[in-house]
Parts: C-alpha cells; sequence; structure tokens
C-alpha cells in the first residue's frame, strides 16, 4: 500500500508553509487564462475532510519542478 502524507508533513518535506499547501489546493488560486489548471498544482486525496498526499504524487511534483542548469 502507498505511502500518504499529511500537509504538516509535506511542508517540512517541501519547505514550505501549511497555508502555501492549501492556497495550492485551491482551484481559486491555480487556473491558467484560459480556465485549465495549472501544472504547479500538487495532486492530493480527500478521505472525508482529511487531505492526504500520495508519496508517489509527491516525488513525481518534485521531479518536474526541478531546475536544471548546465
Amino acid at each position: 500500500m502507498e505511502k500518504f502524507y499529511t500537509p504538516k508533513e509535506v511542508a517540512q518535506i517541501l519547505g514550505v508553509s501549511v497555508n502555501y499547501l492549501a492556497k495550492n489546493r485551491n482551484p481559486k488560486y491555480n487556473k491558467n487564462k484560459d480556465g485549465s489548471i495549472k501544472n504547479s498544482v500538487l495532486p492530493f486525496v480527500l478521505i472525508g475532510r482529511c487531505v492526504r498526499y500520495p508519496q508517489s504524487e509527491l516525488e513525481r511534483f518534485i521531479e518536474q519542478n526541478k531546475i536544471k542548469q548546465n
């Protein structure tokens, strides 16, 4: 079974605030001008009212957002 992280755990891993993650989940702040969802949104799962982040999605998000310098 896959591991799921709480917003507090993810905030510590990424070095961001829990409030940043809450804004990141809000579609109001994450739409492109054409109405599509931005690529920078970290996928999450709702279990009841509890927000959880799958480990595989967190790893994929980190990999996609790496900046490669030459």
